[in-house]
């Protein structure tokens, strides 16, 4: 009886670091998508075709003809 109560405790423990390392993981996988979104995003603001060079320091950013996407406030990562 006590190694059957011992392999359940195990196993409690084993299953409980399981699913939370999972959840982790999911998590993880959200942020990295947020922040594919959100490179998309600046990206399509300043375009890399108007990079500023050495010699021309006051260079100014045109905008691209491209449609920007809209500016979704509750898909943005808070800083904590």
């Amino acid at each position: 009886m006590l190694m059957v109560l011992f392999a359940a405790l195990i196993w409690f423990f084993v299953n409980r670091a399981s699913v939370r390392a999972n959840e982790k993981i999911r998590l993880l996988q959200d942020i990295l998508e947020q922040q594919r979104l959100q490179t998309a995003l600046l990206q399509s603001l300043a375009p890399a075709t108007a990079a500023i060079t050495p010699s021309e320091p006051e260079a100014v950013l045109v905008p691209s003809a491209e449609p920007t996407p809209e500016f979704d406030a509750f898909n943005v990562i808070p800083e904590r």
